[in-house]
């Protein structure tokens, strides 16, 4: 029997019009889907935009959950636990799709999975890139990322103010990921160095819930969300 192909797609951003053709057609054509959750019941981003863009999908959707959490010992057995799950369909001859948010090698969970089974040589994987919010956001925002000879950093915001500082000085623009927890400190070294009319913070990009926030003094002491980037340009 012929093993299974294992496809991670990404679904783009939150607008279901944003997922490609070929993520589509593949996500029709495959018969199991598998999406990670952060609790039972709870569908993730991922799941939510597929099922908006074809119902007669969500039958073929199994979600697996991924605890928010810091205990490496417990995502790796969750880990364990999904690669179990979507091997058992693929040692049966069965294709699988792995459905994320964005792109799949852009912070994407699926990057996880992939490298169990990337070591195995009989064991095929096709990665189908998606738009990411990377430039999904900018795009809602109207700002355009790098011109001519610019450079651009992408990072998970540093919980060090130096290690802010420093990305800062030395790229002419940043989009800093997964803001949430560090929001303040953010906000505070972006008022040091008179960058904070800079910045521009996008929620739920390309999504009904998107908000576009340029004001970000406005939001000192609060949280911007989970699906939050933020955009920095000298």
């Amino acid at each position: 029997m012929a093993q299974g192909k294992l496809y991670g797609i990404g679904v783009g951003p939150g607008d279901p019009e944003l997922v490609t053709i070929k993520a589509l057609r593949l996500l029709r054509e495959v018969p199991a889907i598998f999406a990670p959750c952060k609790a039972a019941g709870e569908p993730s981003l991922a799941s939510r935009i597929v099922c908006q863009l074809d119902e007669r999908l969500s039958p073929k959707i199994a979600n697996l959950v991924f605890p928010m959490s810091d205990d490496e010992a417990e995502l790796d057995a969750a880990w364990q636990a999904a690669a179990r799950s979507v091997a058992e369909k693929l040692n049966s001859g069965i294709d699988c799709a792995f459905i994320v948010e964005g792109d799949p090698f852009l912070f994407g969970s699926f990057i996880y999975l992939f490298d169990k089974f990337a070591g195995d040589s009989n064991q095929p994987i096709e990665v189908v890139p998606g738009v990411s919010s990377i430039t999904a956001a900018p795009a809602r925002a109207g700002i355009p990322l790098v011109r001519g000879d610019e450079r651009l950093a992408v990072v998970p915001a540093p919980s060090d103010r130096e290690a802010i500082r420093r990305v800062l000085s030395e790229f002419e623009s940043v989009v800093f990921m997964k803001i949430n927890p560090v929001f303040d400190t953010l906000v505070g070294v972006l008022e040091e160095m008179s960058l904070l009319d800079r910045a521009t913070v996008v929620v739920k990009a390309t999504t009904s819930e998107e908000r576009i926030i340029r004001r970000l003094a406005d939001l000192k002491g609060q949280k911007p969300g989970y699906f939050s980037i933020m955009m920095v340009r000298r």
